[in-house]
């Protein structure tokens, strides 16, 4: 996605949007966190699953599509 507008610093600018959806499992007794010094991304977030899956969730349609794809660490663990 393209688009033009303004940045967190007023500044026009011509933004570029790329979707990058991770899968993961938390196994520390930490919270995941996104951690990002100076960037753009201040509308990312590490969401359970299970709230994901709610019809009600605002979440862009490339994560429900993604959701419909194998799971690939299911795939990996049948061929080994």
């Amino acid at each position: 996605r393209r688009f033009t507008g303004l940045s967190p610093h007023g500044v026009l600018e011509d933004f570029h949007s790329v979707h990058l959806i991770f899968a993961a499992t938390v196994t520390s007794a930490h919270e995941p966190r996104v951690v990002e010094i100076d960037g753009t991304t201040d509308k990312v977030a590490w969401w359970p699953l299970e709230n994901v899956l709610r019809p009600d969730f605002a979440a862009a349609q490339v994560v429900r599509y993604a959701l419909t794809l194998p799971d690939e660490s299911a795939c990996i663990r049948e061929l080994m």
